[in-house]
């Protein structure tokens, strides 16, 4: 009789719970205007468009589409990210897959660290469960001092606030 109490406390423990536990890594999302695409099964999104994930990486625009079966958010046009370390992200059509838990982009952004120095890359990856920037190509660093620095491979880890140029 113990045991039968026990399963029984233990599945409802899990219902309760459990759902709970799943819905921790779903993006909070606020927009001013909703539209649903029923084509491609998106979420069309204007005005005051925000999303915050788990990590509380925290994302503005004022367009965007999410792909919620994808766990995706693909902002349109000029867009601001702060992560959860407080670097703060510039830039355009970037890329939020919260599934894969990677922000990424192919257009041309502005990081500024914590300190106020100025990366320039031409794209990034930002990996969400290490808090990591990754970008190659074309990279300017301008410090807090006005020097200038140029690289062409970069690898950014918030916690420690160290990067890696090559």
């Amino acid at each position: 009789m113990k045991n039968s109490y026990f399963f029984y406390f233990f599945i409802f423990f899990f219902l309760i719970f459990g759902k709970s536990l799943s819905l921790a890594d779903e993006l909070k999302i606020n927009s001013s205007k909703v539209n649903i695409d029923k084509k491609s099964k998106t979420v069309i999104l204007e005005g005051n468009v925000s999303a915050v994930d788990s990590k509380n990486n925290r994302i503005y625009s004022e367009s965007a589409r999410y792909n919620k079966s994808e766990e995706f958010i693909e902002t349109i046009g000029k867009t601001k990210i702060i992560t959860s370390e407080g670097y703060e992200v510039i830039g355009s059509d970037i890329f939020f897959d919260n599934k894969n838990k990677v922000i990424s982009s192919n257009s041309s952004t502005k990081i500024v660290d914590k300190d106020g120095n100025q990366i320039f890359v031409e794209m990034f990856k930002y990996i969400v469960n290490k808090n990591m920037f990754f970008s190659k190509g074309k990279i300017q660093i301008k410090d807090i001092n006005n020097n200038d620095y140029n690289f062409s491979e970069i690898y950014i880890d918030e916690k420690k606030k160290k990067d890696c140029r090559f």
